[in-house]
């Protein structure tokens, strides 16, 4: 399925019956790294897994952003009337996640995270140093992301 979000279209799958719960991947990923995850939530949730903005089916968009995944976020839970859903997310969903409770604390039900860090500082150096000679070298959306974002205060 696709929803339009800020004027980009979101590709997600649902299934399952019960309380929403929606399913956010890390960088460079898709809905699919949850296919597992799915089918153990189907039966007492129903389980949303959107792909983020330029990832998987979603559309690809100049702005890559934490912050225009966040808003992205808010606007599928709104349009699609999910009340108070669960909200899990990995790596860079986890941030997603992060920004979505600290911006719209009375949206999300509950918040899983895992594998997110604040800031880039929150990664190894090394990696950090990587992510900004590939964002120098290729000017590639997903390294800016993990060179220069998230910066999330305590």
């Amino acid at each position: 399925m696709t929803i339009t979000v800020h004027g980009v279209k979101l590709f997600y799958e649902k299934i399952g019956k019960g309380k929403p719960i929606i399913l956010l991947h890390g960088n460079g990923e898709d809905h699919t790294i949850f296919q597992e995850l799915v089918q153990l939530l189907s039966d007492e949730f129903t389980v949303y897994t959107p792909d983020s903005r330029c990832h998987g089916n979603s559309q690809k968009t100049k702005v890559l952003t934490y912050q225009s995944m966040a808003e992205d976020t808010r606007d599928f839970i709104e349009q699609l009337g999910l009340e108070k859903p669960i909200v899990y997310g990995y790596s860079d969903g986890g941030i997603v996640g992060l920004l979505l409770a600290i911006q719209y604390p009375d949206l999300p039900s509950e918040l899983i995270i895992s594998g997110a860090n604040l800031n880039p500082q929150g990664m190894e150096k090394s990696f950090v140093l990587r992510c900004k000679l590939l964002y120098w070298l290729t000017r590639s959306k997903f390294c800016r992301l993990m060179a220069y974002e998230p910066n999330i205060s305590l």
